[in-house]
């Protein structure tokens, strides 16, 4: 039986750490997203559910509190590293 594996948004303002995680997550099947900026991730999110949200905090349009505000679709945040 095929289960649905979750949606995954990744969005990082660097091309190269966008490839990099959306091929590793590819490999264990997940759907990815990938957003360059702050704009295109809250459209992603306008448009479709997401799951998971891994993103850079240090995009350049905003700034993390607005960007968490911006993206908050009832999302649960949790902070991974510094």
């Amino acid at each position: 039986m095929n289960q649905k594996k979750e949606s995954i948004l990744i969005v990082d303002d660097n091309d190269d750490m966008l490839n990099l995680l959306q091929r590793h997550l590819k490999v264990f099947k997940y759907h990815t997203y990938k957003a360059s900026s702050v704009n295109e991730a809250i459209n992603v999110l306008k448009y479709n559910i997401i799951d998971l949200l891994i993103t850079d905090l240090n995009m350049p349009e905003v700034n993390r509190r607005i960007w968490f505000i911006r993206s908050n679709t009832n999302l649960r945040i949790s902070r991974i590293g510094s």
